[in-house]
């Protein structure tokens, strides 16, 4: 046999060789592909950052028509988390579940979140494909000594619904849906320990309705339901509106017809302001049924070695004070 022909029948058993292993290779991702597609949560495997197979689910949700098309754009999955705006505060007692967004692992989520010590990470994504937020629980596996990576997420959209309807009945109050004493309670919590921690200042305001029984006496307890409504609404708009409060306030029906104001890092002085500014707009605002309303306030500030029940009696007796000195006005103590 010649060299010639010897070369022949090698360079033929190569080109079969390649060509089988590309037919069962190429079999053997169609087979994957089909698999990945047979499920309803969002499949993709990665590796080294790069998406190498995501099933349909996953193409829908982003926005794609193939995989093709989504690496051409150049877009990692990461970009496609948003902020939550539940962020991790409402899981700080539940050290199992984080929720991330693109900033928090940086373009290496992947291989931290397969490390991460949480049993549930959550993201925030916008579905491309029904044009609504929706919450995901990733789970990330390693699949050899490489860096492959497969990456499902399960959409728990329904059950975070069902979680913030039942979180917003406990801190809410129902008639006014603003938040209630024990949000207040929770929330000071936290600011006390930040003011503390921090030096910055913490201010709250008590107020309540002047003469609120004559309300409820000369024109019925749904008047005075409408007066309570209509009160928080009014209040709510202008803590958004004033120069003074940002984002800083935190704006609770304490009870009755009494109603807190918590303002984080904001002078006692500026609160004095903002106490004023609430004063005045109440007294001028015409409500519904009763027409004219006016509300006594009491302001303090956050002091070294204040217990919660030190301070709220301290606002309280300047509540009182307004009051015994007429009412519609505001003490500072």
């Amino acid at each position: 046999m010649s060299n010639f022909t010897i070369y022949a029948v090698l360079l033929t058993a190569i080109i079969i060789f390649f060509s089988l292993r590309y037919h069962y290779k190429s079999r053997l991702n169609n087979v994957l592909q089909s698999f990945l597609n047979s499920h309803d949560n969002i499949m993709v495997l990665v590796h080294s950052q790069t998406i190498t197979m995501i099933n349909n689910a996953g193409l829908k949700v982003f926005g794609y028509d193939s995989l093709k098309s989504f690496k051409m754009s150049n877009a990692d999955i990461s970009g496609f988390f948003i902020d939550n705006e539940i962020d991790n505060k409402d899981y700080e007692r539940d050290k199992s579940i984080e929720y991330i967004n693109k900033y928090t692992h940086g373009k290496k989520w992947v291989e931290k979140v397969a490390k991460s010590k949480k049993t549930q990470v959550r993201v925030k994504i916008f579905s491309k494909e029904d044009m609504m937020d929706r919450f995901y629980q990733i789970r990330v596996s390693k699949l050899n000594s490489g860096n492959n990576y497969s990456l499902s997420f399960t959409d728990i959209t329904e059950l975070e619904a069902n979680r913030l309807n039942t979180k917003r009945t406990a801190e809410f109050d129902p008639l006014t849906q603003i938040y209630n004493r024990i949000k207040v309670n929770e929330l000071l919590k936290h600011l006390m320990y930040g003011s503390k921690k921090h030096n910055h200042d913490l201010t709250l305001i008590l107020f309540d309705i002047d003469h609120f029984k004559r309300v409820n006496d000369d024109y019925g307890h749904n008047a005075g339901d409408s007066v309570l409504k209509e009160l928080s609404g009014l209040v709510k708009d202008l803590l958004k509106e004033t120069v003074f409060s940002g984002n800083k306030a935190t704006f609770a029906r304490w009870g009755g017809e009494e109603f807190v104001v918590l303002l984080e890092e904001i002078s006692l002085e500026e609160s004095v302001k903002i106490a004023s500014y609430l004063r005045h707009e109440i007294e001028k605002f015409n409500f519904k049924i009763v027409e004219n309303i006016t509300c006594s306030f009491g302001v303090t500030k956050f002091r070294a070695g204040d217990t919660e029940i030190k301070f709220f009696e301290r606002v309280d007796e300047a509540l009182y004070e307004a009051k015994e000195r007429g009412r519609n006005q505001v003490v500072t103590k």
